[in-house]
């Protein structure tokens, strides 16, 4: 994580892309088996850079996932969809995007983030995901139940373009299974008694 903080650093102070900014609320994501430590605390990790470096303390948040190896599909409605019932503790039954409002919302001791006025609320939201996290979020980008509440996602070693590990798992399959039928089929001419 050090490594990828440092990278950070030096394409956000070259490039000026990602600069403090306060009107917007940033979720981040763990991948598949991951959980919300993995980007550290307040004072390190990315989750310090954004707090301490950038001064986004307030408006950075990261929670689990109810089952951290679920599908990319669950993940997705999960972060964004309203209607999600999250039954972890704490999580009073809200999705991750409802989350990180209201829990903003009680860091600027307003009821909801509602009361917030329009001009000091956070318009959009920055999410920031690792591995599967991100195939997830982008799931989310493409669903039914999008708002049009992301400003930007940021992934970090996802596998967009499929999992090298799953494709080899599947052609090594396919091919036990020609062999299963080719051994077979040679098994049932021998019983029967050709010669094939």
């Amino acid at each position: 994580m050090a490594c990828f903080s440092f990278s950070l650093t030096a394409t956000c102070e070259k490039a000026g892309q990602m600069k403090s900014h306060p009107n917007y609320l940033f979720i981040l994501v763990a991948g598949i088996g991951g959980e919300k430590g993995d980007f550290g605390d307040n004072t390190d990790g990315l989750n310090g850079y954004l707090v301490r470096s950038l001064g986004l303390g307030g408006n950075v948040f990261s929670y689990d996932f109810t089952d951290n190896l679920q599908s990319c599909e669950d993940n997705a409605e999960e972060l964004g969809n309203r209607n999600y019932s999250n039954p972890q503790a704490g999580m009073n039954d809200m999705c991750w995007i409802e989350k990180a409002k209201a829990d903003y919302a009680s860091i600027k001791n307003y009821s909801s983030f509602e009361a917030i006025p329009y001009e000091k609320r956070p318009g959009k939201i920055i999410i920031i995901t690792h591995s599967l996290g991100g195939v997830g979020c982008r799931y989310y980008l493409t669903s039914d139940y999008y708002q049009d509440d992301v400003k930007k996602l940021i992934t970090i070693d996802s596998p967009h373009l499929g999992a090298d590990g799953f494709t080899w798992y599947e052609r090594i399959m396919r091919c036990l299974d020609r062999q299963v039928e080719f051994f077979g089929h040679i098994g049932m001419a021998k019983m029967s008694g050709r010669n094939e």
